[in-house]
């Protein structure tokens, strides 16, 4: 019996080893949870005459030194020519809380060096922050050049100015041209909710996504009709109670289920 028993667990071993294996599925589960990171969508640009196109030029401050070339530009007719000597232009705007990027484009010529060059300045100071975001000092000869600041959170409503800074005051030529100042806008993240009997997975034939709204602050119960509800509305708790000085809301929604079960017993 013993050697019949042991052939036949021989010969179920040999028929599991030779047996095909089982492939697993081509495509992956997926967990649920965030599929993809936000979109992020920027909004309109807050930057007045952002191409230096009106003659003044119209939102920033001008002075000795500073100029609207026709010759060299990235774009548009103009950009704003500064030459050796000249102060730092800037303009004030006034932005509402929220997450913001600064960019502009810059071009220079046998522009200062030790220590001293221009840069794009976002500086919270005329809001009454003591605060500024500098980009990196721009020296030497450099064709068209691209400069973003930020992402810069900006906690309440405040006055803010974008600076064209001439840093230590250097020698040489910069020109500026297209500045953007956009608001972040991030839209709603796409999510799913797992299915709790398999394990997260999905199905071609179901939604995707789900949105989902955050509950109110406070509900009643769903147990307690509009009886128990102006009950606990209209109840006020004992002085003796314990609960009154730490959730005096805990002790109404006690009184108010002890009503409605008084009641719900007389039926």
């Amino acid at each position: 019996m013993r050697r019949w028993m042991a052939g036949v667990l021989i010969a179920m071993m040999t028929m599991t080893s030779t047996a095909p294996i089982a492939r697993a599925q081509s495509a992956p589960l997926i967990g649920g949870g965030l599929t993809a990171l936000p979109k992020v969508n920027m909004g309109a640009n807050l930057a007045q005459n952002p191409g230096f196109e009106t003659l003044g030029p119209t939102g920033w401050t001008a002075g000795s030194g500073w100029s609207q070339d026709q010759l060299t530009k990235r774009s548009g007719t103009f950009s704003y020519r500064r030459d050796t000597g000249a102060a730092t232009s800037s303009q004030n705007i006034q932005l509402k809380a929220g997450t913001y990027t600064v960019s502009g484009w810059v071009k220079t010529q046998s522009l200062g060096g030790n220590n001293t060059g221009v840069r794009l300045t976002f500086d919270q100071r005329p809001g009454g922050v003591f605060s500024w975001t500098p980009s990196d000092l721009i020296t030497g000869t450099n064709d068209w050049t691209q400069i973003t600041l930020g992402p810069i959170v900006l906690a309440a409503d405040q006055a803010v100015a974008i600076m064209l800074e001439n840093y230590n005051n250097p020698s040489g030529t910069a020109w500026f041209d297209d500045v953007v100042v956009q608001q972040m806008q991030p839209a709603a993240a796409d999510v799913f909710m797992l299915y709790p009997n398999f394990r997260g997975m999905l199905f071609d034939d179901q939604p995707q996504t789900s949105s989902r709204r955050p509950p109110p602050p406070m509900s009643w119960p769903r147990w307690m009709g509009p009886r128990c509800r102006r009950a606990a509305a209209t109840s006020r708790p004992s002085r003796s109670s314990t609960c009154r000085a730490t959730a005096p809301s805990m002790t109404i929604r006690r009184i108010a289920s002890r009503r409605c079960r008084r009641r719900r017993a007389r039926r």
